[in-house]
């Protein structure tokens, strides 16, 4: 890939990046249930294609939604879950007294897995298809090239 023309390398970059990006964000879409999992995952998914290969991305939003959660710093919350427990917090009173109360902590996020929900799940089932496009891709388009190479002699 280093040895190949700057433009023919650019086109082949693009083409994957759309064929990975079609195969990739449906897979995410198709296992995130909830609103939060979908605006998590879905919305900051692409791909990034380099000399060395591509790399799949999901959650990578760094703009906070609505309540203050940062997909990009709070992903693995979502996609390993988490197990309830009860913990003891220090607070205050409005007039500034601390007391302690216990709270159970993490029942708004879905029970603990350890290979993950949405984006480990559908990288290790659809990796080996796209490692498929990405070949096709370049031998795609080293075809054209050459193709057209010859033509235009």
């Amino acid at each position: 890939m280093k040895a190949a023309d700057r433009d023919l390398r650019l086109d082949i970059y693009a083409e994957a990046r759309q064929q990975l990006g079609s195969a990739w964000t449906p897979e995410l879409a198709k296992r995130s249930n909830t609103q939060l999992e979908q605006r998590t995952f879905v919305r900051g998914a692409r791909v990034k294609v380099g000399t060395e290969g591509f790399s799949l991305l999901a959650a990578t939003s760094t703009r906070p939604l609505s309540g203050g959660w940062v997909p990009a710093w709070n992903w693995h919350a979502d996609e390993f879950g988490a197990r309830n427990k009860r913990a003891t917090i220090d607070t205050h009173s409005p007039k500034g007294t601390p007391y302690k109360v216990t709270k159970t902590i993490n029942r708004q996020l879905p029970g603990r897995v350890s290979d993950g929900r949405i984006a480990f799940d559908a990288a290790s089932v659809i990796g080996t298809r796209l490692v498929g496009v990405w070949v096709n891709v370049i031998v795609e388009k080293y075809v054209d090239a050459a193709t057209a190479e010859v033509t235009n002699g």
